[in-house]
């Protein structure tokens, strides 16, 4: 009929146009939008080519190529639950984590947009379902992740291709379950998981090379420095009443014997890399070794990107906000209430707990602001005239710099430790509450420091525990002695019941794990196969406490 031809989509080139009053009104979906699988995958690649054009204008850094897949809701879910890999082996955790996210997206208790693998070249999955503005918004957004990936200090050492790796893993897992019995191999798999975060999470931002050697290699030992002692800089008709000679040779006698006694101690030196001191000094079967050096591989992989959550979401939100607002959205004006509502749901606070993606992208603002106008510097720290400061404005121009400088250097806790300020505190309402014995919640400090301090706390060797070992032979039994970096938070029972236990599997031999209480003393907790307890009266430790 005459007339009913505008109330269609306009067609260009078989595909709705971005300019028509049914996108305004009716949200396409891609998959409404485009029609067929092949028709989405050439729409991306449209978007993609135009939206890679303005990333490469807007920043200076570079990045890896990018990839992106269209995939299905229930696909989407499948490669999550795997933590992002298409291929992994099967274990019943994946299964629990499908649940999860499942559930979660059902009820509306959290939404998945996208899914970005940090490989060479970078995976981005993106969901059909999505509108047409959140996909070029999650696109935008993923740019910005990859060169996260690729620039930020702590990922340098990390294995690009991860993908494929995984899919090997996977591959030799299913031959040792095959050889083995799913359920022998399922069962050692589980106790290897639940140590996967015993590594030196520190050691992400170097490459590791110590550890390139197959299992139980020897390796040359290296000639030792000579031990020289301490002396005061005195003048030299001083020396000898100051810097005694046979005070000298006692000082490095009692080195020396100190060194030689910790080199026959395996390992001669606190081993926080547990899983590493465990597949070289372990008793486990070839199969077992492989299987625990692949958990190992993987835990690696992940931990630069569990330690710089809140910097990587915010970085990536600062730009795809700056990309949208002042490039894209422009030539599509329709879409910019809808942007604005889908910005603010990313954005929003999350209640009683921090929303990474709000916190990072707000103090990357403040950071520019603070650059810009030369809030930095003693000048700026010796000033207390409020009015001054509030009017402060240097203008230095150099926000954007600092950051880029940023982005390249820190992870999440030298991040806030660095730039997170008073006024930034107040500013975004931060405070510290807890409950009351009736279970309200109250506040309990707006104190800066004390904000700080939980904050990096929290963040510290990623809010878990810290666990070294010191000796594989204590008391000349084969026991392994482990000890807790003590900050103030005591070790969950059961938690370090289940530690204990799992790693006895693996030992074969009674495990200790030494640590402290609010109080200050100290407390040996031990699993020696058929029981778990827990020692105040630990003499036969007390070295350890006095050498860590």
């Amino acid at each position: 009929m005459p007339g009913t031809e505008h109330n269609r989509p306009a067609q260009q080139g078989g595909m709705p146009s971005l300019e028509t009053e049914e996108l305004r009104r009716h949200k396409l979906t891609v998959k409404e939008f485009a029609g067929s699988r092949e028709a989405q995958e050439r729409l991306i690649q449209g978007w993609k080519e135009e939206i890679e054009g303005i990333v490469r204008q807007a920043c200076p850094l570079d990045f890896y190529r990018q990839e992106f897949v269209v995939v299905s809701w229930k696909q989407l879910q499948v490669i999550l639950a795997r933590e992002g890999f298409p291929k992994r082996y099967e274990h019943w955790r994946f299964g629990q984590n499908f649940e999860s996210q499942a559930v979660r997206d059902t009820y509306g208790l959290g939404r998945t947009y996208e899914l970005v693998i940090n490989t060479d070249p970078c995976i981005a999955y993106l969901l059909d379902s999505n509108s047409v503005q959140e996909t070029r918004t999650v696109m935008a957004h993923v740019y910005f992740h990859n060169i996260f990936f690729k620039h930020n200090s702590y990922f340098q050492s990390t294995d690009r291709r991860m993908l494929d790796k995984m899919g090997a893993h996977a591959d030799r897992i299913k031959r040792y379950q095959e050889d083995y019995g799913p359920d022998t191999v399922e069962a050692f798999l589980d106790t290897c998981l639940s140590l996967d975060n015993l590594i030196d999470v520190h050691s992400v931002a170097l490459r590791r090379t110590r550890d390139e050697g197959a299992p139980g290699q020897r390796l040359e030992p290296k000639a030792l420095d000579p031990i020289r002692p301490v002396r005061f800089n005195v003048p030299s008709y001083l020396d000898r009443y100051v810097n005694p000679p046979e005070v000298l040779r006692s000082q490095v006698e009692r080195e020396t014997k100190e060194r030689d006694r910790r080199l026959k101690m395996v390992p001669p030196e606190p081993e926080q890399d547990v899983l590493l001191f465990l597949l070289k000094h372990a008793p486990l079967q070839a199969w077992q070794q492989d299987v625990l050096s692949m958990v190992r591989e993987e835990s690696y992989y992940f931990a630069p990107q569990r330690m710089t959550k809140i910097m990587n979401e915010g970085w990536a939100s600062y730009w795809h906000s700056r990309l949208m607002t002042e490039h894209l959205l422009p030539r599509y004006p329709s879409e910019t209430v809808d942007y604005c509502e889908f910005n603010a749901g990313v954005l929003q606070p999350w209640g009683e707990s921090i929303n990474p993606y709000r916190f990072g992208v707000r103090l990357l603002r403040d950071i520019e602001d603070r650059w810009n106008k030369g809030k930095f510097g003693q000048e700026w720290d010796s000033c207390r005239d409020m009015e001054a400061r509030r009017s402060w404005d240097r203008k230095l121009g150099q926000g954007a710099e600092e950051v880029m400088r940023a982005m390249v250097t820190h992870n999440d806790l030298t991040f806030i430790h660095r730039y997170l300020t008073p006024e930034f505190c107040a500013e975004n309402g931060f405070h510290i509450h807890e409950k009351d014995s009736d279970g309200d919640t109250f506040v309990s400090s707006e104190e800066f420091l004390e904000i700080r301090a939980m904050l990096l706390k929290s963040l510290t060797n990623m809010g878990q525990p810290k666990l070294a070992v010191l000796n594989a032979n204590h008391g000349n039994r084969g026991e392994l002695v482990l000890f807790h970096s003590f900050d103030g938070q005591e070790l969950k029972m059961d938690f370090c019941a289940a530690t204990c236990r799992n790693l006895f599997r693996l030992w074969s031999r009674p495990v200790h794990v030494l640590t402290e209480n609010k109080d200050g003393a100290h407390i040996k907790l031990s699993f020696d196969g058929s029981a778990f307890k827990s020692d105040t009266d630990s003499e036969d430790f007390a070295r350890y406490y006095s050498e860590d």
